[in-house]
Protein backbone atom coordinates (compact mmCIF):
# COMPACT_ATOMS: atom_id res chain seq x y z
CA UNK A 1 0.00 0.00 0.00
CA UNK A 2 1.41 3.20 -1.08
CA UNK A 3 1.04 5.20 2.03
CA UNK A 4 0.58 9.56 2.45
CA UNK A 5 3.48 10.66 3.82
CA UNK A 6 3.40 12.04 7.54
CA UNK A 7 6.66 12.24 8.61
CA UNK A 8 10.03 14.91 8.59
CA UNK A 9 9.81 18.15 7.11
CA UNK A 10 6.40 19.20 5.41
CA UNK A 11 5.03 22.57 5.91
CA UNK A 12 2.58 23.58 3.99
CA UNK A 13 1.39 24.98 0.59
CA UNK A 14 -1.50 27.29 -0.74
CA UNK A 15 -1.26 26.80 -4.54
CA UNK A 16 -2.96 29.32 -7.14
CA UNK A 17 -2.49 27.91 -9.81
CA UNK A 18 -2.94 28.82 -13.62
CA UNK A 19 -3.22 25.30 -14.66
CA UNK A 20 -6.34 25.39 -13.02
CA UNK A 21 -7.63 28.32 -14.58
CA UNK A 22 -7.07 26.98 -17.95
CA UNK A 23 -8.94 23.75 -17.54
CA UNK A 24 -12.13 25.03 -15.84
CA UNK A 25 -11.29 25.14 -11.96
CA UNK A 26 -11.20 28.77 -11.59
CA UNK A 27 -8.99 31.56 -10.90
CA UNK A 28 -7.52 31.11 -7.70
CA UNK A 29 -7.20 34.01 -4.94
CA UNK A 30 -3.21 35.47 -4.82
CA UNK A 31 -1.20 35.12 -1.76
CA UNK A 32 1.32 37.69 -0.80
CA UNK A 33 4.75 36.31 -0.40
CA UNK A 34 5.66 38.90 2.74
CA UNK A 35 2.79 37.66 4.94
CA UNK A 36 3.58 36.81 8.67
CA UNK A 37 1.84 33.60 9.99
CA UNK A 38 0.84 32.57 13.22
CA UNK A 39 1.09 29.63 14.53
CA UNK A 40 -1.17 27.76 17.65
CA UNK A 41 -0.46 25.14 19.25
CA UNK A 42 -2.79 22.42 20.71
CA UNK A 43 -2.87 18.72 22.17
CA UNK A 44 -5.67 16.31 22.90
CA UNK A 45 -5.72 16.47 26.67
CA UNK A 46 -3.36 14.09 28.17
CA UNK A 47 -2.33 12.55 24.75
CA UNK A 48 0.83 10.99 23.82
CA UNK A 49 0.76 12.89 20.13
CA UNK A 50 -1.70 14.94 18.17
CA UNK A 51 -1.92 14.97 14.59
CA UNK A 52 -4.22 17.33 13.02
CA UNK A 53 -5.55 16.89 9.43
CA UNK A 54 -8.68 18.83 8.24
CA UNK A 55 -10.32 22.22 8.92
CA UNK A 56 -13.84 22.95 7.71
CA UNK A 57 -15.22 26.42 7.95
CA UNK A 58 -16.09 26.55 11.06
CA UNK A 59 -12.91 26.00 12.26
CA UNK A 60 -13.56 22.43 13.39
CA UNK A 61 -10.49 20.09 13.31
CA UNK A 62 -10.47 16.65 12.98
CA UNK A 63 -7.66 13.82 13.27
CA UNK A 64 -6.22 11.42 15.52
CA UNK A 65 -4.07 11.46 18.67
CA UNK A 66 -1.82 8.60 20.66
CA UNK A 67 -2.86 7.86 23.99
CA UNK A 68 0.09 6.86 26.37
CA UNK A 69 -0.78 2.91 25.79
CA UNK A 70 -0.21 3.43 22.12
CA UNK A 71 -3.44 3.46 21.02
CA UNK A 72 -4.76 5.71 18.35
CA UNK A 73 -8.15 7.39 18.35
CA UNK A 74 -9.86 9.93 16.10
CA UNK A 75 -11.04 13.81 17.00
CA UNK A 76 -13.19 16.80 16.59
CA UNK A 77 -11.78 19.85 17.77
CA UNK A 78 -14.35 22.86 18.42
CA UNK A 79 -11.74 26.16 17.60
CA UNK A 80 -12.39 27.23 21.37
CA UNK A 81 -10.71 23.83 22.16
CA UNK A 82 -13.81 21.15 23.41
CA UNK A 83 -12.88 17.63 22.25
CA UNK A 84 -14.63 14.57 21.47
CA UNK A 85 -12.87 11.21 21.05
CA UNK A 86 -13.90 9.27 17.84
CA UNK A 87 -13.25 5.06 18.32
CA UNK A 88 -15.07 3.05 15.70
CA UNK A 89 -16.31 -0.42 17.62
CA UNK A 90 -14.00 -2.98 17.83
CA UNK A 91 -11.29 -0.88 15.72
CA UNK A 92 -7.42 -1.17 16.80
CA UNK A 93 -6.91 1.73 15.30
CA UNK A 94 -9.28 5.44 14.04
CA UNK A 95 -8.34 7.93 12.68
CA UNK A 96 -10.31 10.73 11.06
CA UNK A 97 -8.90 12.92 7.71
CA UNK A 98 -11.85 14.88 6.27
CA UNK A 99 -14.50 17.15 7.42
CA UNK A 100 -17.43 19.41 5.54
CA UNK A 101 -19.04 21.94 6.94
CA UNK A 102 -21.76 19.83 8.17
CA UNK A 103 -19.70 18.38 10.65
CA UNK A 104 -19.82 14.99 9.01
CA UNK A 105 -16.00 13.16 8.99
CA UNK A 106 -14.24 10.39 6.92
CA UNK A 107 -11.10 8.47 7.59
CA UNK A 108 -10.46 4.92 8.62
CA UNK A 109 -10.02 2.38 10.95
CA UNK A 110 -8.19 -0.59 11.29
CA UNK A 111 -10.37 -4.11 12.31
CA UNK A 112 -8.85 -7.08 14.49
CA UNK A 113 -7.32 -8.72 11.63
CA UNK A 114 -5.16 -5.57 10.41
CA UNK A 115 -7.08 -4.66 7.69
CA UNK A 116 -7.74 -0.78 6.72
CA UNK A 117 -11.27 0.29 6.03
CA UNK A 118 -12.20 3.58 4.95
CA UNK A 119 -15.60 5.17 7.39
CA UNK A 120 -17.82 8.16 8.05
CA UNK A 121 -18.75 9.69 10.95
CA UNK A 122 -21.96 11.30 10.98
CA UNK A 123 -24.32 12.18 13.76
CA UNK A 124 -22.45 9.67 15.96
CA UNK A 125 -23.27 6.87 13.50
CA UNK A 126 -20.43 4.82 11.09
CA UNK A 127 -20.68 3.57 8.25
CA UNK A 128 -18.16 1.19 7.17
CA UNK A 129 -16.57 2.23 3.45
CA UNK A 130 -14.94 -0.93 1.63
CA UNK A 131 -14.58 -0.34 -2.44
CA UNK A 132 -15.54 -3.54 -4.05
CA UNK A 133 -13.24 -6.14 -4.08
CA UNK A 134 -10.44 -4.36 -2.24
CA UNK A 135 -8.03 -5.37 0.12
CA UNK A 136 -7.90 -2.18 1.84
CA UNK A 137 -10.00 1.16 1.84
CA UNK A 138 -9.20 4.39 3.09
CA UNK A 139 -11.17 7.69 2.97
CA UNK A 140 -9.29 11.12 2.76
CA UNK A 141 -11.99 13.80 1.54
CA UNK A 142 -15.61 14.83 2.00
CA UNK A 143 -17.47 18.00 0.41
CA UNK A 144 -20.75 19.05 1.74
CA UNK A 145 -22.75 17.20 -1.22
CA UNK A 146 -21.19 13.71 0.58
CA UNK A 147 -18.88 13.33 -2.25
CA UNK A 148 -15.89 11.33 -0.96
CA UNK A 149 -12.30 10.13 -2.15
CA UNK A 150 -9.71 8.01 -0.96
CA UNK A 151 -7.68 5.47 -2.24
CA UNK A 152 -8.31 1.88 -2.26
CA UNK A 153 -6.06 -1.39 -3.10
CA UNK A 154 -6.34 -5.05 -4.25
CA UNK A 155 -4.39 -8.57 -3.34
CA UNK A 156 -2.25 -8.13 -6.20
CA UNK A 157 -1.15 -4.81 -4.79
CA UNK A 158 -2.83 -2.36 -7.41
CA UNK A 159 -3.52 0.90 -5.31
CA UNK A 160 -5.86 3.36 -7.18
CA UNK A 161 -8.35 6.36 -6.12
CA UNK A 162 -12.05 6.24 -5.36
CA UNK A 163 -14.77 8.66 -5.98
CA UNK A 164 -17.61 8.43 -3.94
CA UNK A 165 -21.21 9.25 -3.94
CA UNK A 166 -25.19 7.54 -3.13
CA UNK A 167 -23.52 4.47 -2.72
CA UNK A 168 -21.75 3.96 -6.31
CA UNK A 169 -17.71 3.80 -6.36
CA UNK A 170 -15.71 5.24 -9.50
CA UNK A 171 -12.23 4.21 -9.52
CA UNK A 172 -9.85 7.29 -10.58
CA UNK A 173 -6.57 6.80 -11.37
CA UNK A 174 -3.77 9.38 -13.14
CA UNK A 175 -3.06 7.88 -16.79
CA UNK A 176 -0.35 5.65 -16.23
CA UNK A 177 0.54 5.87 -12.97
CA UNK A 178 1.37 3.16 -10.59
CA UNK A 179 -0.63 3.89 -7.79
CA UNK A 180 -3.24 6.80 -6.96
CA UNK A 181 -4.31 8.92 -4.00
CA UNK A 182 -7.15 11.20 -3.99
CA UNK A 183 -6.73 13.41 -0.68
CA UNK A 184 -9.31 16.50 -1.51
CA UNK A 185 -12.64 17.63 -2.92
CA UNK A 186 -14.20 20.96 -2.59
CA UNK A 187 -17.81 21.84 -3.00
CA UNK A 188 -17.52 22.62 -6.58
CA UNK A 189 -16.13 18.55 -7.05
CA UNK A 190 -12.38 19.19 -8.01
CA UNK A 191 -10.12 17.12 -6.27
CA UNK A 192 -6.38 16.85 -5.79
CA UNK A 193 -4.07 14.54 -4.83
CA UNK A 194 -1.07 12.61 -5.55
CA UNK A 195 0.33 9.70 -8.02
CA UNK A 196 3.69 7.44 -8.30
CA UNK A 197 5.10 7.36 -11.57
CA UNK A 198 6.89 4.35 -12.78
CA UNK A 199 9.90 5.21 -10.74
CA UNK A 200 8.18 5.23 -7.79
CA UNK A 201 8.40 9.22 -7.70
CA UNK A 202 5.58 11.22 -5.84
CA UNK A 203 3.50 13.72 -8.26
CA UNK A 204 0.66 16.29 -6.95
CA UNK A 205 -1.83 16.53 -9.49
CA UNK A 206 -5.51 18.50 -9.87
CA UNK A 207 -9.16 16.85 -11.26
CA UNK A 208 -11.42 19.08 -12.56
CA UNK A 209 -14.15 17.08 -11.47
CA UNK A 210 -14.27 13.28 -11.51
CA UNK A 211 -15.03 12.61 -15.63
CA UNK A 212 -12.74 16.06 -15.91
CA UNK A 213 -9.38 16.45 -16.47
CA UNK A 214 -5.91 15.91 -14.80
CA UNK A 215 -3.26 18.39 -14.08
CA UNK A 216 0.14 17.58 -12.73
CA UNK A 217 1.34 19.44 -9.96
CA UNK A 218 4.95 19.23 -9.82
CA UNK A 219 6.89 22.09 -7.34
CA UNK A 220 9.65 23.72 -9.76
CA UNK A 221 12.51 21.97 -8.81
CA UNK A 222 11.22 19.04 -6.29
CA UNK A 223 11.93 15.54 -6.75
CA UNK A 224 8.37 14.91 -5.67
CA UNK A 225 5.53 16.69 -4.75
CA UNK A 226 1.97 15.53 -2.76
CA UNK A 227 -1.04 17.35 -2.32
CA UNK A 228 -3.63 17.09 0.68
CA UNK A 229 -6.25 19.38 0.70
CA UNK A 230 -8.14 22.00 -1.87
CA UNK A 231 -10.18 24.33 -1.15
CA UNK A 232 -13.27 26.54 -2.71
CA UNK A 233 -10.57 29.10 -3.93
CA UNK A 234 -8.47 26.27 -5.38
CA UNK A 235 -5.51 26.63 -2.69
CA UNK A 236 -3.68 23.57 -2.35
CA UNK A 237 -2.42 22.12 0.98
CA UNK A 238 0.85 19.36 -0.15
CA UNK A 239 4.34 19.24 0.26
CA UNK A 240 7.64 18.77 -1.48
CA UNK A 241 10.50 16.18 -1.34
CA UNK A 242 14.34 16.87 -2.63
CA UNK A 243 16.49 14.16 -4.16
CA UNK A 244 17.60 13.35 -1.16
CA UNK A 245 14.20 12.67 0.07
CA UNK A 246 14.57 15.58 2.71
CA UNK A 247 10.55 16.94 2.73
CA UNK A 248 9.48 20.47 3.07
CA UNK A 249 6.47 22.66 2.31
CA UNK A 250 6.43 25.76 0.59
CA UNK A 251 3.57 28.80 -0.28
CA UNK A 252 3.18 29.80 -3.81
CA UNK A 253 1.59 31.64 -6.51
CA UNK A 254 3.45 30.36 -8.96
CA UNK A 255 2.03 32.51 -11.73
CA UNK A 256 4.21 35.27 -10.32
CA UNK A 257 6.65 33.55 -8.83
CA UNK A 258 6.07 34.09 -5.14
CA UNK A 259 7.24 31.20 -2.82
CA UNK A 260 7.25 31.19 0.97
CA UNK A 261 8.01 28.96 3.05
CA UNK A 262 6.74 27.67 6.76
CA UNK A 263 7.84 26.16 9.99
CA UNK A 264 6.21 26.05 12.91
CA UNK A 265 8.28 27.71 15.67
CA UNK A 266 10.58 25.24 17.70
CA UNK A 267 10.13 22.26 15.52
CA UNK A 268 11.94 20.04 14.04
CA UNK A 269 9.21 18.78 11.58
CA UNK A 270 6.17 20.17 10.74
CA UNK A 271 3.07 18.32 8.33
CA UNK A 272 -0.05 20.48 7.07
CA UNK A 273 -3.30 18.41 6.00
CA UNK A 274 -5.53 20.63 5.55
CA UNK A 275 -7.17 24.13 4.88
CA UNK A 276 -10.21 26.10 4.74
CA UNK A 277 -11.33 29.57 2.72
CA UNK A 278 -10.58 31.71 5.13
CA UNK A 279 -7.33 30.00 4.50
CA UNK A 280 -6.67 28.64 8.04
CA UNK A 281 -4.10 25.79 7.79
CA UNK A 282 -3.86 22.50 10.01
CA UNK A 283 -1.36 19.60 10.32
CA UNK A 284 0.87 18.59 13.31
CA UNK A 285 4.49 19.46 14.45
CA UNK A 286 7.37 17.18 16.10
CA UNK A 287 9.48 19.30 18.64
CA UNK A 288 12.90 18.99 19.90
CA UNK A 289 11.90 16.23 22.47
CA UNK A 290 10.36 14.63 20.00
CA UNK A 291 6.76 14.83 21.10
CA UNK A 292 4.02 15.63 18.24
CA UNK A 293 1.47 18.40 18.49
CA UNK A 294 -0.96 19.74 16.30
CA UNK A 295 -1.68 23.54 15.21
CA UNK A 296 -3.42 25.72 12.94
CA UNK A 297 -1.88 28.88 11.12
CA UNK A 298 -3.53 31.77 10.24
CA UNK A 299 -1.81 34.82 8.23
CA UNK A 300 -1.24 37.45 10.58
CA UNK A 301 -2.15 37.68 14.02
CA UNK A 302 -4.24 34.82 15.43
CA UNK A 303 -7.91 34.35 15.42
Amino acid sequence: MKARSLSTKIIFVLLAMGMFVATGMGQANAIDPDISVTFTSFDYPGAAATTASAINNSNIIVGDFTDTAGKTHGYYRTFNGQYTSVDFPGATLTSLWGINDLNQAVGYYVDSAGVYHGLIYIQGGFTKLDYPNSSFTIAYGINNSLQIVGTWGDASGNQSAFFLLNSVYTNVAYPGAAATIASGINSAGNICGEYFDSGGLTHGFGLTGVNGKFATIDFPGAAQTGCDRINDKIQIAGYTADSNGNLAGFAAVPLNNQYLALHAPTSTATVARGINNQPMVVGHYTDVNGKRHGFYAVQGAAK
